[in-house]
């Protein structure tokens, strides 16, 4: 068994190896035999070594370029499904990427610090591990404490008027005092030192020690401080130049500001721990502002916005001093506008980055023989625009790209400098508190000639989960549109921004949802969209963003990309494994130029698909298995006019249900019996002559004469087939499930098929995460092509053999089949041939992707629409 701490030990050694001899002592301390690396090293050829590949393990690729994220998405071009590695590793000299294929995650890191991650690689040695986390501990542990100290603060002053507001305020000056004393704005320790030897053990006087405490850092002649705050320096800030009213303290809550002071704060990420304790403060917990995620993520947002071209444009000008010049010129021009910044994860990353680019570009000119002048960085935070409905979040923000600056002049310069300019950026930063569905985003971020990039995650609510004010928003920005009842929150920002960018050389791009890119919503907003002279130039299809706080939760979201139609660029679809160049990216975010909308009868030849039978009864003509083995027990001639009955639930977990179904001719029968007439009285009182039916019948009366199909019209999304099934002509289906009325069986193996529940999940959207089926809008326009009497004999005897996987089965429920992590090889193997006869329909060669499939179904679409 390997010794895990000579392991790291090891990783840690070689981290200081920025040569072509890395790869080969990292791979030997992870236990790869001494013979397979002589062979290996047989590969190097120079700087830009020749890929070192170890097949089925990992693939590394060192490179001289500055930009890992960048090449790696240069990289997906070739597919990284084809390079047969759990590892796909690409390196400089100071830095390593690598991104695990089977868990999907990305580790970014100097090659000094990566020991602290070498558990990422444990596979090498046979051993998987846990996902890792994206924030060091004292991240997690600071906004643990400060969200702690919030709420503690609020449950001691329950019953103040505005304890929120009040709480907030004291919150934002008190992570203002923590930053600065880690930075050195204000001696090292003098908050902690301060509360500990000038407050009560019970906290009662701590209010006004820290009321005193803010009033001192804005006296500047020093007159009327009190000696023991004398270290506390004047600071021209705004943010303490009005009193306010402050909270009251106990012991607890005097604790926990010691606790809170005594941390290292200097190791605290602003970006991360904004958006850390407001996931612990808040109570909305399906905001995707509440998930931070790494940089990798967002990068998949930022690179191909601009940050991929910022970089290209050095590798290119590197080595000509007036280039470089006109670059750094370009990047002190660029404007980036967060218009849902929240804590300001976005602006904050987007502001690392940029600064590291610069500080490259600097480095480069000053190493260049002609270099003409000292030349130092210009980009700063005045460049960075946000609003933000929530003041506590906008305060996190302005102070967050605050210290980042402050961070950052440390770094290069060993100390901290320009503390008046730095000063002045806080005092004039461009984060406002407001709500941007009702404020002029051009008053906020002026959209001059600059370059600016619209970014974010905005909020995203569906149309059935709003509050009154959020619809009220909905409304407003969609005032001179029609039909927007179903729009999601989140469609604001997406019309605003293309209102904002259109007919401009500016460009936005957002995270969010799939809900965007499915369903209804398509046909609702994206011509809107489409309206402002702007299309989509990159997205990157759905994967998880994931939250690596106290809570791991995950969210399905993609990223969308947009310019001006006066703008154009490659477009770009990026997967978690693949990149490639379209001539067109359409919302469902494949290439062909379509948006899919309902149709009343099938564009292809399959039969009519209506709902079911819909009772409409108040719930008397349905009954439950015991009500059923009453009224049989009483009255044995009632066994004639019951059914059983099905919607999507019975159907899916063997619910068993009955009906009181009569034919016309039948009714005087039936009547004589009690509790069946007392029913039917029932249904007549609810009805009120609403419907022309008569009192002892569904609302619809369709009926088998031999099978039919029974479709569920909501199901689980982790199945990888949609469950359907035949009931015989004794079984009614409600109009809680769609049915197809005696049913040829190949028609059960098209719905069935794979090709069919992606072209469902694509285009019908969801019902919260399950998969919403609709007939006019998946099954209507689901295009099939037309196909020979021997094909469907093919499908038939496919759909005969998963009936007999199903009944070889028959003691589980039909979601007990489909379940996807207990499904039978046997039932598993029968729908493989299926989906293989299917795609042969389309054609012969092989599919490669989900995403090629939806390709083809669109441009099958197209050409049956017309």
């Amino acid at each position: 068994m390997m010794n895990l701490e000579k392991l790291q030990s090891d990783v840690k050694e070689i981290g200081a190896d920025n040569g072509p001899d890395f790869i080969y002592r990292f791979l030997l301390s992870y236990g790869m035999p001494k013979a397979t690396i002589a062979r290996l090293r047989l590969n190097i050829t120079g700087e830009e070594q020749s890929p070192v590949h170890v097949p089925n393990k990992i693939y590394y690729q060192f490179t001289s370029k500055s930009n890992l994220l960048s090449l790696f998405n240069l990289l997906k071009r070739d597919n990284l499904n084809k390079i047969k590695a759990r590892f796909i590793c690409i390196a400089n000299k100071d830095n390593i990427l690598a991104y695990d294929m089977n868990t999907e995650e990305t580790l970014l890191s100097s090659k000094k610090e990566l020991y602290k991650s070498f558990d990422f690689f444990f596979p090498l040695i046979g051993r998987e591990k846990k996902v890792i986390t994206s924030h060091v501990t004292v991240n997690i542990k600071a906004a643990e404490r400060f969200a702690e100290l919030y709420n503690e603060l609020v449950i001691a002053n329950k019953g103040t008027n505005d304890v929120d507001k009040i709480v907030s305020n004291l919150m934002s000056r008190l992570l203002f005092c923590f930053f600065a004393d880690s930075v050195g704005l204000i001696s090292r320790g003098a908050i902690n030192k301060i509360v500990y030897n000038f407050s009560e053990e019970s906290g009662t006087n701590l209010s006004y020690l820290l009321e005193s405490m803010f009033k001192a850092f804005f006296i500047k002649d020093r007159n009327g401080v009190p000696d023991y705050l004398m270290e506390l320096p004047f600071l021209d800030i705004h943010m303490f130049n009005t009193p306010i009213e402050l909270p009251r303290f106990n012991k607890r809550t005097r604790k926990l500001i010691l606790e809170i002071s005594e941390l290292d704060w200097s190791d605290v990420n602003p970006d991360i721990l904004g958006s850390l304790i407001q996931s612990i403060v808040s109570t909305d917990k399906n905001n995707i502002n509440y998930n931070f995620t790494s940089v990798p993520n967002i990068y998949k947002l930022i690179g191909p916005l601009f940050l991929d071209e910022l970089y290209e444009a050095y590798e290119s000008s590197k080595n000509e001093y007036q280039e470089c010049l006109n670059l750094l010129n370009r990047i002190s021009k660029i404007k980036i506008f967060d218009p849902a910044c929240f804590t300001g994860n976005f602006l904050i990353v987007i502001y690392k980055e940029l600064k590291e680019l610069e500080s490259k570009i600097v480095e480069s000119m000053r190493n260049l023989p002609n270099s003409k002048e000292v030349i130092t960085s210009s980009l700063n935070i005045s460049q960075f625009y946000g609003i933000e409905k929530n003041e506590f979040a906008c305060i996190v923000t302005r102070l967050g790209l605050f210290f980042t600056e402050c961070q950052i002049s440390i770094l290069q310069n060993g100390r901290l400098t320009f503390v008046d300019h730095l000063l002045e950026d806080l005092n004039r930063n461009n984060i406002i508190h407001g709500n941007a569905t009702r404020i002029s985003w051009n008053d906020i971020c002026p959209n001059s000639d600059n370059e600016i990039y619209v970014v974010g995650n905005p909020p995203y609510k569906g149309a059935r989960k709003q509050s009154k004010e959020q619809k009220d928003d909905v409304e407003f920005v969609f005032r001179n549109h029609n039909n927007i009842k179903d729009m999601d929150y989140a469609a604001c920002w997406f019309y605003l921004a293309s209102k904002f960018v259109g007919n401009s050389k500016n460009a936005f791009a957002f995270v969010t949802t799939n809900s965007l890119t499915q369903g209804q919503l398509v046909g609702l907003l994206w011509p809107k969209i489409f309206d402002e002279n702007v299309h989509i130039s990159f997205a990157h299809t759905e994967f998880k963003w994931k939250n690596s706080g106290k809570n791991n939760t995950a969210v399905t979201v993609v990223i969308i990309g947009i310019r001006s139609d006066v703008s154009p660029k490659r477009k770009f679809i990026f997967t978690q494994t693949t990149a490639y160049e379209v001539p067109w990216i359409n919302p469902y975010l494949t290439a062909p130029k379509v948006i899919v909308k309902k149709q009343r009868k099938p564009i292809s030849n399959l039969p009519p698909m209506p709902k079911g039978n819909m009772p409409y009864d108040k719930g008397h003509l349905l009954l439950e298995p015991h009500e059923v083995q009453e009224l049989v027990n009483q009255y044995p001639t009632s066994k004639k006019f019951l059914k059983r009955v099905m919607g999507s639930d019975e159907f899916i977990n063997d619910l068993e249900r009955w009906c009181i179904w009569i034919d016309d001719k039948d009714l005087n029968e039936a009547l004589l019996i009690p509790p069946i007439k007392d029913r039917i009285n029932h249904v007549k009182k609810f009805r009120l002559n609403k419907l022309a039916k008569p009192p002892h019948q569904f609302r619809e009366t369709n009926i088998t004469k031999t099978y039919s199909l029974i479709i569920p019209s909501v199901s689980s999304e982790r199945r990888t087939y949609i469950p359907i099934g035949f009931v015989n002509e004794n079984t009614i289906i409600t109009n809680l499930a769609f049915s197809i009325y005696d049913c040829d069986p190949w028609v059960f193996g098209v719905i069935s098929s794979k090709m069919h529940n992606l072209w469902v999940r694509t285009v019908c959207g969801r019902l919260e995460s399950r998969i919403r089926y609709s007939s006019q809008l998946g099954y209507n326009t689901f295009p099939f092509p037309d196909i020979s009497n021997s094909q469907k004999e093919s499908i038939k005897r496919c759909v005969y053999d998963i009936i007999t996987e199903r009944e070889n089965q028959s003691e589980k429920s039909i979601a007990q089949m489909y379940d996807p992590d207990n499904m039978s090889e046997g039932l598993l193997y029968t729908h493989m041939i299926l989906d293989a006869n299917i795609e042969r329909c389309y054609r012969e060669e092989p599919f490669h992707s989900d995403q090629e499939r939806l390709e083809f179904l669109f441009d099958l679409y197209n050409r049956k629409g017309d």
